[in-house]
């Protein structure tokens, strides 16, 4: 990351990002929009921190989300880079979340508030662990085949069809009430693991004969 406001307000400039507020701390915040897409970034070479408007990082090489702004009071964007988790994403996006593209498994580490869709379309998603940390009224995910399909969820899938009527992937849709039994389910689910981990590393009694 740059480390003088000469290099970051040089790079904010570069990058058409105006209206912008360099801290002492040296983290950015922006009124309005920033829209870095398309600009062959393999990271965020500042650090954001309060975006009023959109934030928009997609069709990069990210490897992280590192520099990504703290609040996004509209959507943020990271689709189609190299991400393989959610670190660093920003903690409250009053917007969509949408991230698909990348090669994201898990969902911990992800942001504590998303007012509108938590959208992860097509990532090899392992399980829905971490949402239970998320608040959000809507999430969604993309598969291209059915061995793509989040474990647990399955059936909530439903097949989209494409102009000739064939099947052109499947869409998994869950609102805020499907949401809330699933956060109770896998809160459930992990605690039930915790005690049964508990159990298996108990010293095993000894039995007198």
């Amino acid at each position: 990351m740059f480390t003088t406001k000469e290099e970051i307000q040089s790079w904010l400039d570069k990058m058409q990002i105006y209206d912008y507020t360099i801290h002492d701390d040296l983290t950015v915040d922006v009124d309005g929009n920033v829209g870095i897409s398309n600009q062959n970034l393999i990271d965020i070479p500042i650090q954001f921190s309060i975006v009023t408007g959109n934030f928009t990082c997609s069709k990069n090489k990210l490897k992280s989300l590192k520099g990504s702004p703290y609040v996004v009071h509209g959507t943020f964007e990271c689709a189609y880079n190299d991400l393989i988790d959610l670190k660093y994403a920003p903690a409250e996006i009053h917007g969509h979340f949408m991230f698909q593209g990348n090669k994201v498994q898990s969902l911990k580490h992800g942001p504590n508030i998303v007012s509108g869709e938590f959208s992860c379309g097509p990532n090899p998603i392992k399980s829905l662990e971490g949402l239970d940390n998320i608040s959000t009224t809507q999430f969604s995910h993309w598969a291209t085949n059915p061995s793509n399909f989040i474990p647990r969820v399955e059936k909530f899938y439903e097949a989209c069809l494409d102009a000739k009527g064939k099947t052109d992937g499947w869409m998994l849709i869950l609102e805020k009430n499907q949401l809330e039994i699933i956060k109770k389910q896998i809160k459930l689910y992990l605690e039930l693991s915790v005690e049964l981990n508990n159990v298996n590393e108990e010293p095993q009694k000894k039995i007198k004969l």
